[in-house]
């Protein structure tokens, strides 16, 4: 088998013996690809041979009372007694997790108080396709609901989204997401940043059906961030259609917003535009949709603000205004770091780097650029990394450290191998072809640049720039 099957195999086990060999006896023999594929797949969703051996071996083992616990519980994710009461009814379902354990029947602890448990994954996916047969689809419709009754009594909403969704429940997943969300667009709690919560987000998002997302404008919007921060992060490049789809979320939601007259949102709207176009290389543009954001935002509204204020510094930089840019940028930077934006606060760091080396400001740009390496390199932010060595390479040319200005173009190199499509390479290889220059080695330093320029020729590169 393939290293990523092995992996999903070794993930799926956990351990069971007996669902390795009987997998080892379903491929014997099967030497075709798409024969090898279907039974990896039916064994991994365990539809059959794992599946069977579960029910037959030790479902229909068990007392009544036992393989009906097994059944109601298995669409649990995790396991507490009091979450087991409220699905099953009953009232000694700390007695069955306990007895399950002692009895080895694939449950295992999760804390060392004997509060949480799970179902291993392959036993999890039997006992819930055997729940679905001798139960029905309704009884465990009924049961996730009830679940979900009890994780929003505990303030665990995203497992309530999970529960939900798996039982068609749309318009509550669609309440209970906008409840998470909320925050994260409101003044008072502004967290604009970081996976794992867009990706999760994304997900809820995309189960739910065109007709409930449409009717709830901040889950547009929402689902429009996610997918331009998701690829922010990490560094992923963004197509058209991409473009097009977030254009269409936004539209729906500014829509609403504006016959609601909620003016708040449709400033967050332009301000997220005001991103995105700047994401785009497109600055007219984005200088135009922040200053149409900051008429509308809120005065506290110092997430969104701060990045339409990094876009009307990008702006100025761009129009030669270092002046100004510098102070832009210095601004947003301290607003970020106000709210705790980490992320955003390195951005216009990096920004405001920018600008003083093309102030020719280098001790001032190299200890910003220093500064924020050190916490991308704490945090595994490639993208500042990579910024950050670039410039460093710069500076350490312009001071006719070769051997620097050399190492740190290497680091970027190194570093955008894994983001092929980004251009900060660009800037790293012409930097290394000063330095052959300067070294005398003029073949080294003609070559770099005819390979830069027809790379560059074939490449689709921001307009702007």
């Amino acid at each position: 088998l393939q290293a990523d099957a092995l992996d999903v195999l070794e993930a799926r086990l956990e351990g069971v013996a007996a669902g390795l060999r009987m997998l080892a006896l379903a491929l014997e023999g099967r030497d075709e690809a798409g024969d090898v594929a279907l039974i990896l797949e039916n064994f991994v969703a365990g539809r059959r041979g794992i599946g069977e051996y579960f029910v037959a071996e030790v479902l229909n083992k068990q007392p009544a009372p036992v393989q009906q616990f097994l059944l109601q519980s298995s669409v649990l994710a995790r396991l507490t007694a009091s979450l087991c009461d409220s699905v099953t009814g009953r009232r000694t379902s700390q007695g069955l997790l306990e007895t399950l354990e002692a009895a080895n029947l694939f449950i295992e602890p999760l804390d060392g108080a004997g509060l949480w448990y799970r179902y291993h994954a392959l036993f999890a996916t039997a006992m819930q396709a055997e729940a679905r047969r001798r139960l029905g689809d309704a009884a465990v419709r009924d049961l996730l609901q009830r679940a979900g009754q009890w994780y929003e009594t505990h303030a665990l909403l995203p497992e309530a989204i999970e529960a939900a969704l798996l039982a068609g429940d749309h318009g509550r997943a669609a309440s209970l997401i906008e409840a998470v969300v909320a925050p994260q667009f409101s003044i008072e709690r502004p967290n604009m940043h970081g996976p794992p919560e867009f990706h999760s987000l994304q997900s809820w998002l995309r189960q739910l059906p065109p007709a409930t997302l449409g009717a709830h404008p901040l889950l547009n919007l929402a689902l429009a961030v996610a997918m331009l921060f998701t690829a922010i992060v990490e560094m992923q490049p963004i197509d058209w259609a991409t473009y097009a789809t977030i254009e269409q979320l936004l539209n729906r939601a500014e829509r609403d917003f504006c016959a609601s007259g909620d003016t708040d949102r449709q400033g967050q709207i332009h301000a997220f535009r005001a991103l995105m176009f700047r994401q785009r290389g497109e600055v007219a543009a984005a200088v135009g949709w922040a200053k149409a954001a900051l008429d509308l935002l809120h005065p506290q509204e110092l997430n969104w603000r701060s990045v339409c204020i990094g876009g009307l510094a990008m702006g100025e930089q761009y129009a030669g205004a270092l002046g100004k840019a510098s102070a832009l940028f210095t601004q947003a930077q301290a607003m970020c770091e106000q709210l705790g934006n980490r992320p955003f606060a390195r951005a216009n760091g990096g920004m405001l780097g920018g600008v003083l080396l093309e102030q020719n400001e280098l001790h001032r740009a190299a200890r910003m650029f220093e500064q924020i390496q050190a916490e991308a390199r704490a945090v595994s932010d490639f993208d500042d990394i990579a910024h950050t060595a670039s410039g460093l390479a710069d500076i350490s040319l312009r001071w006719n450290d070769l051997d620097a200005a050399q190492a740190r173009a290497e680091e970027v190199l190194a570093v955008m191998q894994q983001f092929p499509h980004d251009v900060q390479h660009v800037e790293a290889g012409l930097i290394l072809a000063h330095v052959d220059q300067a070294r005398g080695n003029h073949v080294a330093a003609l070559a770099r640049c005819a390979a830069l320029f027809d790379e560059i020729t074939h490449a689709v590169l921001p307009r702007e720039k």
